[in-house]
This record gives C-alpha cells, sequence and structure tokens, in this order.
C-alpha cells in the first residue's frame, strides 16, 4: 500500500509505494497534498493504489521521469513496451 511520508525540513508530503518489487518515491504537488488532507489522508498513513494512480493522472505526484513507467486507466506501464503492472 503506498504510504505517506512528510519531509523532515518541511510541511512537504511524498509519497513511497513498491512496484514491481522496487520502491518509487514521488513528490506531490501543493494541489495534491490538500486533496490528500481533505479526504482523511495523513504522514504515516496509507492510500489506495487507485488514489496513487488518480494522483499521477493530474499531474500530482510525479517522479521526475525516474519512475516505474506511464499511467493508463487504473495501470502503470513500464518503459519500453513491456506489459502494463497494478501499482500495490
Amino acid at each position: 500500500m503506498p504510504k505517506i511520508h512528510k519531509y523532515s525540513n518541511s510541511d512537504s508530503i511524498y509519497i513511497k509505494a513498491r512496484h514491481q518489487g522496487r520502491m518509487t518515491t514521488y513528490q506531490v504537488t501543493p494541489r495534491g497534498a490538500e486533496s490528500l488532507k481533505r479526504h482523511g489522508a495523513r504522514p504515516g498513513g496509507g492510500i489506495t493504489a487507485d488514489d496513487l494512480i488518480s494522483l499521477i493522472a493530474s499531474g500530482d505526484a510525479y517522479t521526475g521521469k525516474s519512475g516505474p513507467g506511464m499511467v493508463t486507466g487504473n495501470t502503470i506501464t513500464a518503459p519500453h513496451s513491456r506489459p502494463a503492472r497494478t501499482v500495490h
């Protein structure tokens, strides 16, 4: 389950999620952080994979192009035409 973390030197948050056995860190925009807060999500807590995918699709969670691939529907497709995989 993706988990919300707070940076130690600011009020900003980030999300860590496991994808294909590897951890990926997603930065969260202020708008994304506010949306999570409105829905009761807080640092230390988890969110659903669908919530993370929605944040990625809206541009409110991102990896700076170092992440696992492209978002399509409820899956993230790995780079270089690999089969689509669902985030856990």
